[in-house]
């Protein structure tokens, strides 16, 4: 997300910040719960990929912890040295 966006809420709780998150990039939109109501797309992704998305409510240590666990499985989804030779080679 935007650092001028997060800076504007500056020090409020995650729990106020949380409802602007909605409005953002699917990253930050996806701790909304509201982004796994008729999104087929990103249900159907999530399916697929089966990439630990989901939901928070709150944001304590376990919870960033867990997301960094997550932005570390899609960066090696990314740079998958098999997948990357399958685009050079397409």
């Amino acid at each position: 997300m935007p650092k001028i966006f997060n800076d504007s809420y500056g020090a409020l709780p995650y729990e106020e910040k949380l409802p602007h998150y909605y409005a953002q990039n699917i990253l930050a939109r996806s701790l909304h719960p509201q982004c796994y109501d008729h999104n087929p797309g990103f249900l159907h992704f999530i399916e697929q990929s089966r990439l630990p998305f989901h939901p928070n409510d709150h944001f304590r240590k376990a919870d960033l912890d867990e997301r960094g666990a997550l932005y570390r499985q899609i960066a090696e989804r990314i740079w998958n040295p098999d997948e990357l030779m399958r685009e050079v080679d397409h």
